[in-house]
């Protein structure tokens, strides 16, 4: 099993972000990966996804802890750099740098005699298909420790996801005789503003709900009055997803149709006994790998980059990643957790 050092990882982490792996192409990727694994010295198999996708699982299908994390990434693609001591580009932190810095520890783990397995998947950036995949074919482990940017502090906490569809008709005529006609857009606005006015779920405890008009479409020209409207809505809940659905139906009425999409609840997570921890309010795959193992979350980076022109990552942070992946590793191989 070869070991794999700062500059190793520095080496990995440039060569996957290299490759462009938007959610739905991460074919050239995971031949990358799998060809990394080969030659460090894990055996792997693959985990059908859909077409020729599919996930990474590198040692056993059960046992007591599995790392994972994702290799898709949002477009658009930023070839990587370094600048000193700092990462740049797509997916240096969400979750390349993760996946890199959790193939070093578990490959530590290995060379000391304990079984521990590695699992990449696809999907995650859009609807965790390759998660739901990965659970699907029977994996089962006591521990799941997922990859992601909590700044290498335990994620106590992740706020649900639901994703929403608002959809309005209107009758198109000339604009210059708009009372002959109903536009689709002037009504999605006034609905969406009195979504944006509306009082979502919120606690003490776990924040506020909050809402993102991420997408609007509607219209054919700007002499027309739109025939349809659309807008796709995405909420971090604090709650159940069916709670803040309804509550969406009951200020939408019957304005415009409303379309769920994909939800998952809030989830608690498994912090071992002695570290810090902190909320987080952005999803990931665990909701899905719940019946794979007990979900833990820890990686390096700020998710307050991830997505942004700027992402980056400290080596510095990476190489305390690999350390708490290595000792928190251990301590759960070892039966001490």
């Amino acid at each position: 099993m070869t070991h794999i050092n700062s500059a190793d990882m520095t080496s990995l982490i440039l060569s996957w972000a290299a490759i462009p792996s938007p959610t739905g192409e991460e074919q050239a990727v995971l031949q990358r990966v799998e060809h990394d694994l080969a030659r460090i010295g894990w055996s792997t198999s693959r985990i059908p996804v859909n077409g020729d996708r599919f996930d990474i699982l590198a040692g056993n299908t059960s046992g007591r802890l599995v790392f994972t994390t994702h290799l898709d990434v949002v477009p658009p693609h930023i070839p990587p750099r370094r600048d000193g001591r700092v990462l740049w580009g797509r997916g240096v932190v969400d979750a390349k740098g993760a996946g890199v810095a959790l193939l070093a520890a578990a490959s530590t783990l290995k060379a000391e005699g304990h079984a521990v397995s590695l699992l990449y998947v696809v999907g995650e950036e859009v609807d965790s298909d390759g998660a739901k995949a990965a659970a699907s074919s029977g994996l089962r482990f006591d521990y799941v420790l997922n990859g992601e940017p909590t700044e290498n502090v335990f994620a106590s906490y992740q706020k649900g996801t639901l994703r929403a569809t608002i959809r309005t008709s209107g009758i198109s005529c000339h604009s210059g005789y708009p009372e002959h006609g109903a536009s689709a857009i002037d009504r999605l606005v006034d609905v969406l503003a009195d979504i944006r006015r509306a009082a979502w779920p919120e606690s003490k405890q776990r924040g506020r709900t909050t809402v993102n008009i991420g997408n609007i479409e509607g219209g054919v020209a700007d002499n027309v009055l739109a025939p349809d409207a659309t807008a796709r809505l995405m909420f971090r809940t604090i709650g159940p997803c069916d709670d803040v659905l309804g509550r969406l139906e009951e200020v939408v009425g019957d304005r415009a149709a409303v379309e769920r999409g994909k939800a998952s609840d809030p989830l608690e997570l498994y912090v071992p006994p002695g570290f810090p921890s902190a909320p987080v309010a952005f999803g990931s795959d665990l909701p899905y790998l719940r019946t794979v193992g007990i979900p833990m979350m820890l990686g390096p980076g700020s998710i307050l980059v991830a997505h942004g022109d700027g992402e980056h990552v400290a080596i510095e942070a990476l190489e305390e990643a690999v350390r708490s992946y290595t000792s928190i590793g251990r301590r759960i191989l070892q039966g001490d957790l």
